[in-house]
């Protein structure tokens, strides 16, 4: 049954939730056999423009300097000249080739720009043929870009007009930068490249929409053979790209201005827009010349270490990707196989370690994929940007194998992803598992509160195991980002340090704030079974919540609580205390998708310290975020 409830003021907020009546329910321990569960102009940084034009042999060039020359388009659209729009200049240069040169493009018509007839040689073992161009576009709702090669038939003498899309643009993006596109699967015969430019005016639903943008800018045209180029096993980024591209925009390489304001080793790095923040919902990934990693012997690894900083906002976010070559077919397989990611920010530049041992003999690319999330989990859409990725000073090795930290939790941690550690608990526990016995002092592990000030954890154990344990029972000080450094000292006792002698740094987050919302009327609170330890001197019941609403009930999801009767009957385990003698305990992680939909139950079984085993009413609120 229920009871008339109280306002309860929470003491972490300048704010009131004010609840109904309570859920309340009778827990007797003698009673145990029931059971019931988001086009703008970027100053081009020209430190990144690395020379296309002596890396291998020129099979073609085409800077539109003399104008179209040889190029045409079908069904118009397409122009050479000095650009007014769009980027407002040229690559190189004052002209290039583009969708209207002083406006955006037509709703309606679909034009290709196509090039003259090219032919392209044979090729030895170790060789490729890349297409590689500048461009610069912004395009709206479905509209689209392709770049599309047509082959002719010499049997017949004529071209086969098939067109294969090999790469497509669409959304936008910041600033020019160089395309790739591989035509090595095309040696030996004489092609076209087209540049498509579509006005879709359905979007996937099939409703009809009149959006048009500045459109699609080329420049700087070549198709070259050269040597395949290898990743040296160490690359610092300052000689430029030196093989490595984006397939995207967004990414550049030169001298920070924006983010960390510098390079973690000399002056130039790579990152999202260098004296900006990343835009609004374009993607793009990195991708490393091909790396052949050596086979490896019984006790060693390989690694790729870098050192990064990064400010992500919202759901945004960085990938490490692997991608693997297909020997028996002769492609890349472009599946890019997730490896670690990075979201919110870091406040220093450090190393990452990401093991690919998984990988050895194997040729493999690596991708730095920049995601901007413009939805969060209960599909919202945001406009949040922030400093975005750098990367510097990028390395693999083989290394001998010490102590690693294989993993690490944190009890009640409420966050959907495992680099991101949220939890409401102000004295938490925190464990940390490493791949072999360590060694160290407590020293070894440092807490570091959000103003930077070193919090001291009240336990620490586990050394000469392969498990520490650190706990808190003084609360920690604030809401907001710790940081906590495990120290390079930490070792097996035989010579190998952490991480071959670097810190490993992590995070997690306190966050306090209660959820926005009483939602007691849409869900329904059950008892299951109640059991009694008579040497612990507690006594569990399990709580079952369900959704029997139509309405989705967001998370975070908290469950309030209070106990009448004897005063020695009290919670064990909760998060903190409210007013009116309300304790709360943070449940979102038990939602599994970050929600609780219609009809879906979550449990939770709660431990009471109950020394004279005595029945006692259990009063109850359920909080939730928001609802859809």
């Amino acid at each position: 049954m229920k009871t008339l409830g109280k306002r309860l003021i929470v003491l972490l907020l300048v704010a009131n939730i004010s609840f109904g009546a309570p859920y309340e329910v009778l827990i007797d321990p003698s009673d145990t056999g029931n059971d019931d569960t988001v086009a703008f102009k970027q100053t081009r940084n020209f430190s990144d423009a690395i020379s296309l034009m002596t890396n291998g042999e020129i099979i073609f060039f085409e800077d539109f300097e003399e104008g179209e020359g040889d190029w045409w388009s079908d069904q118009s659209i397409w122009e050479v000249g000095t650009p007014t729009s769009g980027p407002g200049e040229a690559y190189s240069g004052t002209q290039c080739a583009t969708t209207i040169l002083n406006g955006n493009y037509p709703y309606g018509p679909d034009s290709r720009l196509v090039s003259p007839a090219i032919q392209l040689p044979e090729v030895s073992a170790g060789e490729e043929i890349l297409l590689r161009f500048r461009q610069w576009w912004s395009y709206a709702s479905a509209d689209n870009g392709e770049v599309q090669i047509d082959t002719f038939d010499e049997a017949n003498g004529i071209w086969l007009e098939t067109w294969e899309t090999l790469k497509d643009v669409y959304s936008y993006d910041t600033t020019w930068h160089h395309g790739l596109v591989d035509l090595t699967a095309y040696v030996g015969q004489r092609v076209r490249i087209g540049f498509y430019h579509t006005d879709e005016t359905e979007d996937p639903a099939g409703i009809v929409h009149h959006y048009e943008s500045a459109g699609w800018y080329i420049d700087d045209v070549q198709i070259t053979k050269q040597r395949i180029p290898q990743f040296p096993g160490f690359e610092d980024f300052e000689s430029g790209w030196d093989g490595w591209w984006c397939d995207r925009g967004i990414w550049e390489v030169g001298i920070p201005m924006s983010g960390p304001g510098g390079a973690y080793g000399g002056t130039q790095c790579l990152a999202t827009l260098l004296n900006s923040n990343y835009p609004y919902e374009p993607d793009s990934r990195l991708v490393s010349p091909p790396i052949q990693l050596p086979e490896v012997s019984a006790g060693e690894e390989i690694l790729l270490r870098f050192r990064q900083w990064w400010s992500y906002s919202s759901a945004d976010k960085g990938e490490v990707q692997i991608d693997t070559y297909d020997e028996s077919n002769g492609i890349w397989s472009e599946t890019w196989e997730p490896q670690y990611s990075v979201n919110s920010q870091s406040s220093v530049w450090h190393r990452a370690r990401v093991p690919l041992t998984q990988y050895a003999g194997q040729r493999i690319r690596i991708g730095f994929f920049h995601t901007d999330g413009t939805e969060d989990p209960a599909g919202i859409v945001h406009h949040y940007e922030s400093a975005g990725w750098y990367i510097d000073d990028v390395e693999i090795t083989p290394w001998p194998q010490g102590p690693r930290l294989t993993g690490w939790s944190l009890v009640d941690d409420t966050g959907l992803d495992v680099n991101d550690k949220v939890t409401c608990d102000m004295t938490p526990v925190l464990t940390y598992e490493f791949s072999e016995v360590v060694d160290g002092n407590d020293t070894d592990i440092q807490i570091n509160a959000p103003d930077g000030l070193p919090v001291i954890p009240d336990s620490m154990s586990g050394w000469g195991t392969d498990t520490i344990v650190v706990s808190f029972s003084t609360v920690l000080p604030l809401n907001g980002q710790y940081m906590i450094t495990l120290k390079k000292t930490i070792n097996d006792g035989l010579g190998g340090y952490l991480n071959d002698g670097e810190d490993e740094i992590l995070f997690f987050t306190l966050d306090t704030t209660p959820p926005a919302l009483e939602v007691d009327e849409l869900v329904s609170v059950s008892l299951g079974s109640v059991q009694h330890d008579n040497n612990t001197e507690q006594t569990s019941a399990r709580i079952t919540i369900t959704n029997i609403s139509s309405t989705i009930i967001q998370g975070p999801m908290w469950l309030t609580l209070k106990t009448t009767g004897d005063p020695e009957i009290a919670l064990l385990d909760s998060h903190g205390t409210m007013t009116d003698e309300y304790q709360y305990i943070d449940i979102t992680v038990l939602l599994i998708d970050g929600q609780l939909d219609p009809d879906e139950s979550l449990a939770k079984r709660l431990f009471f310290n109950n020394p004279l085993r005595e029945p006692f009413i259990l009063q109850c609120h359920i909080l939730g975020e928001s609802l859809l």
